[in-house]
């Protein structure tokens, strides 16, 4: 999946695209969440973008908690998004 600034999307997919870190991290506030919510249940493309992330956030997320080593920790997330198609 190429990084949002590098894809043209609509602008309302535009602006939720650019929220979901925050959306996933429930930084947002509950409006924005709500219409964030809404967008995804109805936007194929933009619930597969915060699928993919949210994906990334829990494979990081499960590696932090297996390595206490952040050099491995580092090894094991750049392996992690090469198996993905996202490194070099």
């Amino acid at each position: 999946m190429l990084p949002a600034d590098s894809v043209n999307f609509p602008p309302d997919c535009e602006s939720v695209v650019r929220a979901l870190w925050d959306h996933l991290d429930g930084e947002t506030d509950p409006e924005t969440t709500r219409s964030i919510d809404e967008h995804l249940a109805s936007c194929e493309g933009c619930r597969s973008h915060a699928d993919f992330e949210r994906d990334v956030v829990e494979r990081i997320s499960a590696l932090r908690r297996e390595h206490s080593n952040p050099d491995r920790l580092k090894s094991e997330v750049l392996a992690a998004l090469q198996d993905a198609g996202l490194g070099g």
